[in-house]
């Protein structure tokens, strides 16, 4: 599996699971507080086919993050779909887990690299991966 596939499973997953634990309610339990390493990855999700039609992830180097989502267009003809309400939350990942993130943004130059895999693949929603920090800035696209 690729890194671009890897990190774009695993926000989809914090993502779907969202409500199911896998992210803490940080805000809940503590003060946000970044350190003074002013580092950021984002991770944005669109697909108006779906609901949530649109999501974003934002993760510091301590772990702490925020993720909001948007509710799309009810689904049609499927009364047994369950459509997501809108999230806006602060999360909280371990420092294990963050630091291979972080590595892996590094790793593949800030994202300033094409991460689109140029295989035919059907249509899974636009991804787009981003850094900025003090090393500079990128960002890459991909479906």
């Amino acid at each position: 599996m690729t890194w671009q596939l890897r990190l774009a499973v695993f926000a989809l997953a914090l993502g779907a699971g969202s409500r199911a634990g896998l992210a803490q309610d940080y805000a809940a339990n503590r003060a946000v507080s970044h350190p003074a390493d002013s580092s950021v990855v984002g991770v944005d999700f669109s697909d108006a086919a779906l609901s949530p039609s649109h999501w974003t992830l934002t993760l510091h180097p301590d772990g702490s993050g925020h993720f909001h989502s948007e509710m799309g267009k009810p689904p049609q003809g499927d009364p047994q779909a369950i459509d997501a309400p809108d999230i806006d939350r602060d999360v909280q990942l371990s420092a294990g887990f963050t630091a291979k993130i972080f590595e892996a943004a590094h790793h593949h130059k800030l994202f300033n690299e094409d991460c689109e895999s140029h295989l035919k693949v059907a249509f899974q929603g636009l991804k787009k991966l981003s850094y900025t920090g003090p090393e500079g800035s990128g960002s890459c696209t991909f479906n």
